[in-house]
């Protein structure tokens, strides 16, 4: 019999978007947000798992930054659906919208991403954890 990895969702998907989440949907999804994703509560629900559960923005340490994560920089902007997405100039950790990048949201792993120039990483964690 194959074996199968369930993917959890924390109760916090069941609460409405905030005006923030609303804007990085926005943003990365541009004029088809509705249709991709507004109108369709499973891939709303997996959203909102990735900007409340899955994404961290932390303080790396000298030990971690001697690891040499990826950088920011090396990974692609999210430009499937709003061609003109930008990556972002200043990385600010209280607004970062990780959906303007092709992150590997549906990993079985968890990754961490360095900010380039800073100590920040950004934890991308696994949907199946």
């Amino acid at each position: 019999m194959p074996s199968s990895i369930i993917v959890k969702f924390d109760d916090n998907v069941n609460l409405p978007l905030s005006t923030l989440e609303k804007t990085f949907i926005n943003e990365a999804y541009g004029d088809a947000a509705y249709k991709e994703i507004y109108s369709r509560p499973h891939r709303l629900k997996f959203i909102k798992q990735i900007l409340r559960n899955r994404v961290q923005i932390v303080k790396l340490t000298q030990k971690h930054l001697s690891l040499n994560y990826p950088k920011l920089s090396e990974v692609p902007v999210f430009k499937s659906f709003n061609k003109t997405l930008k990556r972002d100039v200043v990385f600010n950790p209280n607004n970062f919208n990780p959906l303007k990048y092709t992150f590997s949201f549906y990993s079985k792993k968890s990754y961490t991403y360095q900010v380039d120039g800073t100590n920040y990483g950004i934890v991308i964690k696994s949907q199946y954890q």
